[in-house]
């Protein structure tokens, strides 16, 4: 089953577009206020060019496989015929690419007055009310 989800805002520019909301191909469509973790626990494999979502994907356990540059390129796959078999990296390799993505995420002035942690705070409470 192909359950596709263009680009939230792409969507929402293209609301009356109706090849946007049947794509060809694809079974089901996820809507722009669905939220992409929601078909995680139920997802072979995340298909993007260079999508964000594919940090979203490796970080929840979703082999992925993008067409295009990524942050995420040194732990996808890059070709179709990789779709139904995707690489999936160790745990150890995500774990310590994750380690790199945080080490380049805030500066030390962020840190510093605070406004990393209430962003960090703020994503940890919602996925915790997700729950």
């Amino acid at each position: 089953k192909i359950i596709y989800r263009p680009k939230p805002s792409y969507v929402k520019r293209h609301l009356k577009d109706e090849a946007v909301h049947s794509p060809r191909g694809a079974d089901n469509f996820s809507g722009p206020d669905e939220h992409l973790s929601d078909y995680f626990d139920r997802c072979h494999c995340l298909v993007t060019f260079a999508s964000n979502s594919a940090v979203e994907a490796l970080i929840n356990g979703v082999p992925v496989v993008a067409y295009g540059p990524t942050i995420a390129s040194p732990l996808v796959g890059s070709a179709l015929e990789e779709i139904l078999n995707p690489p999936f990296p160790p745990d150890a390799a995500r774990v310590q690419w994750t380690y790199d993505l945080a080490y380049q995420q805030w500066t030390l002035d962020e840190l510093a007055s605070g406004e990393a942690w209430g962003h960090i705070r703020k994503r940890v409470l919602e996925a915790k009310a997700a729950r």
